[in-house]
């Protein structure tokens, strides 16, 4: 029977988990700090949210050329705010280029557009 023994391992990072009861759920994770990470990334692989449809950022074929412009200035400045939120929340190698993005993008925009 020790062919039977299956050992389960953490959904974030792979480590052994311990054994638990046969009853109730199973176990994912292997302790609290894979259970946030793991959902910190869960949630950031969803960079517009689940109420914007990523469809609805296309420019319709007949609008104008400012009104191009101003639409992509505004997902322009949406993008850095996502960027800048995404460095609160990230594990620690993204939390700087998250930042320096979205300062970035920002920056940028303000500088070549001001309050356009």
């Amino acid at each position: 029977m020790a062919n039977d023994l299956h050992i389960a391992r953490c959904a974030f990072c792979g480590a052994d988990l311990p054994p638990t009861k046969a009853t109730g759920r199973p176990r994912l994770y292997c302790d609290d700090a894979c259970k946030a990470a793991a959902f910190r990334n869960r949630r950031a692989s969803q960079p517009y949210g689940p109420d914007i449809d990523p469809k609805s950022l296309s420019l319709p074929a007949a609008a104008s050329s400012d009104e191009q412009i101003a639409r992509a200035i505004l997902e322009g400045r949406n993008l850095g705010a996502a960027f800048l939120h995404l460095s609160t929340t990230a594990r620690a190698p993204f939390v700087g280029p998250c930042h320096d993005c979205g300062t970035a993008i920002l920056a940028a925009l303000d500088r070549n557009f001001g309050d356009a």
